[in-house]
């Protein structure tokens, strides 16, 4: 996962975690927590299963905090 602000810089020390659910709930959501790898790039600290997940990202940075959804396979 890659997060920069609106100028493209990456953003650092942003505190990262996500629920994965499968779109046709074949699966238990998975929570997720992701760790800094690099500038503005995160990590899950661990793996999800192959196939379709809708993911809802929580990044909390400077006090704000951002809510994303979307789709990976």
């Amino acid at each position: 996962l890659t997060i920069v602000d609106a100028s493209g810089i990456p953003i650092d020390g942003a505190q990262v975690q996500a629920v994965a659910q499968h779109p046709l709930g074949r699966a238990p959501d998975v929570a997720l927590r992701f760790e800094p790898i690099a500038p503005g790039r995160y990590r899950s600290e661990s793996a999800l299963p192959a196939g379709r997940w809708k993911m809802a990202f929580t990044i909390r940075h400077d006090g704000g905090e951002q809510r994303l959804l979307r789709e990976i396979d």
